[in-house]
């Protein structure tokens, strides 16, 4: 779980849930090294199920919002969607505090469609943020035809706010963007103190990275 600040006052204000495995020695395996030996499989189904039931068995008793980050075959998936719903029904102020931060929706052309599914999610109380935004002219056109809650600058944006001019000055438009659209805005990669000091004083409601806080686990 990597926690997200608040830009207003620096506390934690939810965490981003990131799959890891152990091996015998306990020594953690990143997702790119199993990830894509069990994708289009019922082991890859079964995995991101059994993240959203963790992540909300995790919260249950904590009182910060937490994001799951899922991809258009998770999307797609109506089993993936059941298990939100039926956890909805059990956790329902539970799944409130819950967000999914969407993967990879460049390569979806039916947008009625996606955006059917994630109005459905968002009546469960869902936020639907889109993630990497800014990383490429897709994210426009996908936030012009979709409503999302919230927007993720994309890492590769934030990481070179000091070293390029213009980079700050598309910082400043994206979060300015985002405002008069009514979405929240979260900066990623906040690496090092220097990208805290600039960003920090852009209107961006959130930051993450390295320099704020790693990945870690909880205890329920």
């Amino acid at each position: 779980y990597q926690p997200i600040f608040s830009n207003k006052n620096h506390s934690i204000v939810k965490y981003e849930v990131l799959v890891r495995l152990k091996d015998e020695k306990g020594k953690l395996i990143m997702p790119d090294a199993f990830l894509p030996l069990i994708w289009k499989t019922n082991v890859y189904q079964n995995l991101t199920r059994q993240i959203i039931k963790e992540s909300v068995k995790t919260f249950k008793s904590r009182k910060e919002h937490f994001t799951i980050n899922l991809g258009l075959q998770d999307i797609l998936n109506e089993e993936i969607i059941k298990t939100i719903q039926d956890i909805a029904y059990e956790e329902p102020e539970t799944v409130k505090r819950m967000g999914i931060e969407i993967l990879e929706y460049d390569r979806f052309e039916d947008a009625d469609r996606l955006g059917a599914i994630l109005k459905q999610l968002q009546n469960l109380g869902i936020a639907i943020i889109l993630d990497d935004f800014g990383s490429g002219h897709s994210n426009f056109a996908i936030v012009e035809k979709l409503n999302f809650d919230e927007i993720k600058i994309d890492g590769s944006i934030v990481e070179h706010i000091n070293i390029n001019k213009k980079t700050k000055a598309l910082i400043e438009l994206l979060a300015d963007f985002a405002t008069k659209s009514n979405m929240k805005t979260t900066a990623e990669y906040v690496s090092s103190k220097e990208i805290f000091d600039t960003i920090s004083k852009i209107g961006i409601d959130n930051l993450q990275g390295f320099y704020l806080g790693k990945p870690k686990e909880l205890k329920n």
